[in-house]
């Protein structure tokens, strides 16, 4: 494993400020960047995420975006913003298992149809979400999640983004171009500075050897479940704490397509470090994937039960 502290990307709470603030007074290694979500996950030491040196998107872009909310935190949606998503279905978003593990359903809400979350948008409640059974916390493994709401989404407020099919490794080749997008802190330390739009940054896939490599992340990078992804030069783009759950899509001639979940890092934008994905192409997750899509499709008729341990409240 590389040396040094990483993290998942979920945003901060007040008091994992405090952390962080306390550990860069107090060491040299680089500050925690694990949110309230990941306390169940605190055991793991190399998950991190927000989009640094990314743009402001406009309206109407990336809208299969979406916000994940923990309605606990009151206020708008900047205030109770902590992790990202992404529609795949008319009520499906595809997250990060980090984002949701020892949450209680009915305490999450998603955000959709503004890229300004101090502005009017939409507020759907979450009914459940699915955690694939090869989801390994301690090592961010399999970092994937299924998030149902209770209501579909207006067809007029999203556009579902296509997924990478399992085994196909044309849109997760290195060299890549690919995009990440969230509304993670834009430092990686405090004070955060949570933008209220947005922000998307281009990178590319980076070759899994660097991020295996003995000065990077060595054996926490496991390519059969995790992309490696950046710009590997400066001014570094990355994800940071908050775009945990995010997408990282590429284009394609049919429109976006999603290769990618923000899952974990180092600190955030640092060179030696890049931002670590759920590689979607693995055939066990995108099997996983779609077969929950599809059960939920015969729920009504009892026809099966999804495949993975489900979350309700």
């Amino acid at each position: 494993m590389g040396a040094g502290v990483t993290d998942t990307r979920t945003r901060p709470g007040a008091r994992w400020r405090c952390l962080a603030l306390t550990i860069v007074l107090l060491s040299v290694a680089l500050p925690l960047i694990g949110s309230e979500p990941a306390v169940a996950n605190r055991g793991n030491r190399h998950v991190r995420p927000q989009v640094v040196n990314g743009s402001p998107v406009e309206q109407g872009q990336d809208r299969f975006v979406v916000a994940l909310l923990r309605k606990s935190r009151g206020g708008d949606a900047f205030k109770q913003q902590y992790c990202g998503g992404a529609m795949v279905a008319k009520d499906w978003v595809l997250t990060a298992a980090h984002c949701v593990r020892g949450q209680v359903a009915s305490h999450l809400a998603v955000f959709i149809g503004q890229v300004d979350l101090t502005q009017a948008g939409t507020t759907i409640d979450v009914a459940q979400f699915a955690i694939t059974p090869n989801y390994d916390p301690r090592h961010t493994a399999n970092d994937v999640a299924l998030v149902q709401l209770r209501q579909t989404i207006p067809a007029d407020l999203y556009a579902p983004i296509a997924m990478v099919a399992g085994g196909d490794t044309t849109y997760d080749a290195a060299g890549t171009p690919v995009s990440v997008a969230g509304w993670g802190a834009t430092n990686a330390t405090s004070p955060y500075d949570n933008p209220r739009v947005l922000q998307q940054a281009d990178i590319q896939v980076l070759p899994d050897g660097i991020c295996e490599s003995s000065w990077s992340y060595g054996e926490a990078y496991r390519p059969a479940s995790m992309l490696c992804a950046g710009n590997n030069q400066t001014p570094v783009k990355d994800a940071c704490y908050g775009d945990s759950g995010g997408p990282l899509f590429a284009e394609t001639p049919a429109g976006p397509i999603e290769v990618g979940i923000v899952s974990f890092g180092r600190s955030c934008a640092f060179l030696r470090y890049p931002g670590v994905y759920t590689r979607l192409s693995s055939p066990a997750l995108a099997d996983w994937i779609h077969s929950v899509l599809a059960c939920s499709e015969h729920a009504a008729k009892k026809r099966c039960r999804p495949p993975s341990r489900t979350t309700t409240g």
